[in-house]
């Protein structure tokens, strides 16, 4: 009786599972590509960048109509603009706007001014206060004066959080 020893390796598999395990086996493959996906969705969910992105698209999508009635003179708008697009053309604005005693407008040319113009800045948020502005109210109601907290911290604080 001769034996056959000889084997067809090229049709053998590269590696040889169990099949007892194979379902195991399958199942923490599984388990682990929902883990990786749930991971991505919640990166994906929590980048900023995101948010930013999405926040900037809105701006350019309306800005048509906020530069229309901003040329009708409506006032928000030209704040808007001004926050949002600033150029010779809004500055100007923004300029006669402070002149009329529009809070705002002060506020957004102290943010503007305040890395070239430090004290000018500080005067925006004084005269701001005194025309009733609520963030630049409470930020000189907090600070016995304006050098008590740098400027950034009162754009963070009491602008962008609401005090």
């Amino acid at each position: 009786m001769k034996s056959n020893t000889t084997v067809e390796w090229e049709t053998q598999p590269t590696v040889l599972v169990n099949p007892l395990k194979k379902k195991k086996l399958e199942r923490h493959l599984f388990l682990i590509s929902m883990g990786i996906c749930l991971c991505i969705g919640i990166y994906i969910w929590m980048d900023e960048s995101i948010t930013k992105a999405v926040e900037l698209y809105e701006i350019d999508t309306i800005k048509s109509e906020m530069a229309i009635k901003a040329n009708e003179g409506k006032v928000a708008a030209q704040l808007w603009m001004a926050e949002h697009y600033p150029d010779e053309h809004t500055s100007d604005e923004l300029d006669s706007l402070i002149e009329q005693g529009n809070a705002e407008a002060m506020i957004i040319k102290a943010q503007r001014v305040y890395a070239s113009d430090e004290a000018l800045a500080k005067l925006l948020i004084n005269q701001a206060a005194q025309e009733g502005h609520p963030a630049a109210m409470a930020f000189l109601s907090d600070k016995k004066t304006v050098s008590d907290v740098s400027f950034i911290d009162f754009l963070t604080q009491y602008v962008f959080n609401g005090g």
